[in-house]
C-alpha cells in the first residue's frame, strides 16, 4: 500500500523480485525502488490511476536475477474515508508459462470481456502517460547534456587561455628544446 505518489506506507508478501532498495539515501518509494523493466511502466500506471483510473492491470517483463520474468502489474485506488488522501493498493503476481503440450484453456466470460473493454479504454491514457514520461526524461537528459556541453567549453577556453600563457613565458625566457639536448 502507498501514498499517491509511490511511497510505500505497508508491505505485505515478499516484493524482492520486483522491488529493491536503490544505492546511496535510502527511499521508501516504489518507483525509485521498482527492478529494471518496472520503474517506467509503475510511474506510468500511478499517472493513469491518479488522473481518475479506478484499476489498471498490465502485464510486462522484469529484470529478476538476470532474468526477465513475465509478471501482472495492478493498481487500484483505496477510498480512505476517514482520511483526505486516497491511497493505492499495488500488486505484482508473476505469470506462469502454458507447459508445453497443453493448450490453454479459452473461455470467454463476461467479466473477462469487461476487464478486456475497462483494458482497451485505459490503453490510451496509459500510452499517452508513458509517452509524456518519456519525453521528460529525454528533456531532462538534454539539459544535463547541454549543461555538461557548456562546462566542457569553458575548460577548454581555460586550457587555450593556460596554453598561450605557456606560449608567451617560452618566448619570454627565449626557452627552446635546443637548450636541453644532451650534448
Amino acid at each position: 500500500m502507498s501514498d499517491l505518489k509511490g511511497n510505500i506506507l505497508y508491505i505485505y508478501g515478499e516484493t524482492g523480485k520486483y522491488l529493491r532498495p536503490t544505492p546511496g539515501h535510502a527511499t521508501l518509494n516504489m518507483i525509485e525502488m521498482a527492478r529494471e523493466g518496472l520503474q517506467l511502466e509503475l510511474h506510468t500506471a500511478i499517472q493513469v490511476v491518479n488522473q481518475g483510473t479506478q484499476v489498471l492491470s498490465r502485464e510486462l517483463l522484469v529484470k529478476t536475477n538476470g532474468d526477465f520474468q513475465p509478471v501482472q502489474l495492478s493498481i487500484r485506488t483505496l477510498i480512505n474515508p476517514n482520511d483526505q488522501q486516497n491511497l493505492l493498493l499495488t500488486s505484482f503476481k508473476d505469470i506462469t508459462q502454458p507447459t508445453a503440450g497443453k493448450p490453454a484453456r479459452k473461455r470467454s466470460s463476461k467479466p473477462d470481456e469487461l476487464r478486456h473493454i475497462d483494458e482497451l479504454e485505459y490503453e490510451p491514457a496509459y500510452t499517452k502517460e508513458n509517452l509524456q514520461a518519456t519525453i521528460e526524461e529525454q528533456y531532462a537528459s538534454n539539459e544535463e547534456l547541454k549543461c555538461t556541453n557548456e562546462e566542457m567549453q569553458s575548460t577548454n577556453e581555460e586550457l587555450q587561455s593556460t596554453n598561450k600563457e605557456l606560449e608567451t613565458s617560452k618566448e619570454e625566457f627565449g626557452w627552446s628544446p635546443r637548450m636541453w639536448a644532451a650534448p
